[in-house]
């Protein structure tokens, strides 16, 4: 997929792609070249649209306002679209699919419509033969693959309430928990705790549970970067809890490749905004996987995941 160089050479309808996270929601336009490849043409960015944790409603209207966002340097939305495809955080969930499903179709807006979640486009736009694993690491964690026979499987995904190990979310979490066990005197003492209190901006841990109460759980999983930075630094308690996520993560690899890939080697897909930023987690888990005995025929780091969106309409 390429950016437009010559817009004149451009035909055929716009084409949409939508990628709906638990933290940010991603659109992006393009339109077919006169050899039939997909050309980028603009993004518009909105707010968070994982289909479990917001409505429907709003999941559909922060995917509309992204869409708008993008169309702005275009001249505007056209009234119709021939062609959308929606890749979003908690598809999972049949019911949860189906009402925004509904919502997308009681607005008239869409012609053809593709609804999957945020790993099934990683894999098409990703791999050499639409085959291989996608872990997503950003305020949740999530593994999809796609074997050699066209079989689909998953891995975590759960949620952050019990699930989502080596997330942005759960990783921060650990963060805070060592923090306040140090403030405690019941653990060592980690640079953890002043770096969190500069970032909460509460010099005393006792006063943080109420302001993060009235957080959203991405606002929460941002402290990850924090840990992450601190455990760059040298902090053992801080590289302690990064290790921790690199190896959650990479077991989810590993099972998915047990599971699906007969021992062959594997081409690796990794996003997410915690995975995309943090080359030193991103280490972790690849060397976990191959630590574990997985073969990697290649890894590739999507910086924009919701450019592969627009290979579900090929």
């Amino acid at each position: 997929m390429n950016q437009a160089s010559d817009k004149s050479k451009l035909h055929g309808p716009y084409l949409v792609g939508v990628d709906g996270g638990g933290s940010k929601t991603q659109a992006v336009i393009g339109r077919r070249d006169i050899d039939g490849k997909i050309v980028v043409l603009s993004y518009g960015i909105a707010g968070p649209a994982n289909i479990q944790t917001v409505s429907a409603q709003q999941a559909w209207d922060q995917c509309r306002l992204a869409i708008d966002r993008a169309f702005a340097e275009l001249g505007g939305t056209p009234d119709e679209l021939d062609a959308a495809a929606f890749a979003m955080a908690g598809e999972g969930s049949l019911p949860h699919r189906k009402a925004f499903i509904h919502e997308i179709e009681r607005s008239g807006v869409v012609k053809r419509l593709v609804v999957t979640h945020d790993a099934r486009p990683l894999i098409a736009g990703g791999t050499p033969d639409d085959c291989g694993i996608a872990m997503i690491a950003g305020t949740g964690s999530f593994a999809f693959c796609r074997n050699p026979r066209g079989v689909e499987d998953r891995c975590g995904g759960w949620g952050y309430l019990y699930g989502d190990e080596g997330s942005g979310y759960s990783l921060a979490i650990a963060g805070l928990r060592a923090a306040v066990m140090a403030a405690d005197g019941r653990a060592a003492a980690t640079e953890l705790l002043p770096a969190l209190c500069d970032w909460i901006g509460e010099t005393d841990a006792r006063k943080w549970l109420p302001i993060l109460r009235r957080w959203a759980p991405e606002q929460v999983a941002a402290a990850a970067g924090v840990v992450c930075r601190i455990a760059m630094h040298g902090d053992d308690e801080a590289s302690r809890l990064v290790q921790a996520a690199g190896e959650a993560l990479s077991h989810h690899l590993i099972t998915l490749w047990r599971r699906q890939f007969d021992q062959a080697p594997v081409h690796l897909v990794l996003t997410g905004g915690l995975l995309i930023a943090e080359q030193g987690l991103r280490d972790r888990v690849l060397a976990g996987f191959t630590k574990a005995g997985g073969h990697c025929a290649g890894c590739r780091v999507i910086d924009r995941p919701v450019d592969t969106v627009l290979h579900l309409l090929d």
